[in-house]
């Protein structure tokens, strides 16, 4: 996106909210090479104000942190259904009665 910038390139950053905004609070900021120093902080300091969670990002990747942590468990979910483990409910009875609560109050670590 920078380079395709004509005008200030060094003031763009990535700000990646979750949906629905309204409930997740999370929102990850990236910077690029031209990005200025100070624009992430100030991008930081915003986000904070409208009383969300911003998580900065030290460089761009393919997709995003919070992204490809839930297309991890996906991914071992759909394994465990097609190695015969586990029905897509269980898989289902499993998040929510398990990981699911213990993340929402605790982490995941």
């Amino acid at each position: 996106m920078q380079s395709d910038c004509d005008h200030l390139p060094g003031r763009v950053i990535v700000a990646h909210p979750f949906n629905p905004v309204y409930l997740l609070p999370l929102v990850e900021l990236v910077g690029g090479e031209a990005t200025q120093s100070g624009q992430i902080d100030r991008a930081h300091a915003l986000y904070q104000e409208l009383e969300m969670r911003p998580l900065v990002v030290k460089r761009e990747i393919e997709g995003h942190i919070a992204d490809r942590l839930m297309e991890a468990l996906w991914r071992e979910a759909l394994h465990l259904v097609n190695d015969g483990v586990a029905t897509t409910e269980e898989i289902d009875a499993a998040v929510v009665y398990g990981c699911g609560l213990r993340w929402s109050l605790m982490a995941p670590s």
